[in-house]
C-alpha cells in the first residue's frame, strides 16, 4: 500500500510539473502575443509621429516662404502708392510755385512715414 501511495503522489507530483509547465508556457504564449502588439503599437506611433514631424515642418517652411513672398508684395504696392502720391502733390504744388508748401509737405511725409528717408527734386533749368 505505502508503495501505491507512492506511485500516486509521485504521478500527483508529475501532473502538477505538468499543469505548472502548461500553464507558464500559455502566460509565455500570451505573453509573447501581448509583446508583439506593444512592439507594432510603438511602431506605429513613431512611424505617426515621425509623419506628423515632417508635416509641421513643411507646413511651416511653405508659410514661411508665402508669408516672406507676401510681405514683399505688400511692401511694394505701399510703396508704389506712396510714390504717386508724393509725386501728384509735388507736381500740383510745382505748378503752383510754391516751394515753402513743397518743403512743408516733405517734412510732413517724413514726419509720418518712416520709411521715406530722402526726397530729391530734379528741377528743369
Amino acid at each position: 500500500m505505502l508503495k501505491s501511495n507512492h506511485r500516486l503522489t509521485a504521478s500527483a507530483k508529475a501532473l502538477s510539473d505538468e499543469r505548472i509547465f502548461l500553464t507558464a508556457s500559455m502566460m509565455d504564449t500570451k505573453e509573447l502575443k501581448i509583446d508583439w502588439l506593444y512592439r507594432l503599437k510603438k511602431k506605429m506611433l513613431f512611424s505617426l509621429l515621425g509623419v506628423l514631424t515632417v508635416a509641421i515642418m513643411v507646413t511651416m517652411i511653405f508659410f514661411a516662404v508665402n508669408l516672406r513672398d507676401t510681405l514683399v508684395n505688400d511692401s511694394k504696392l505701399k510703396s508704389h502708392e506712396l510714390a504717386v502720391t508724393i509725386n501728384s502733390n509735388l507736381h500740383h504744388l510745382m505748378i503752383l510755385r510754391a516751394p515753402e508748401a513743397i518743403q512743408a509737405t516733405l517734412v510732413n511725409i517724413a514726419e509720418e512715414n518712416k520709411s521715406v528717408v530722402q526726397a530729391i527734386i530734379l528741377a528743369p533749368v
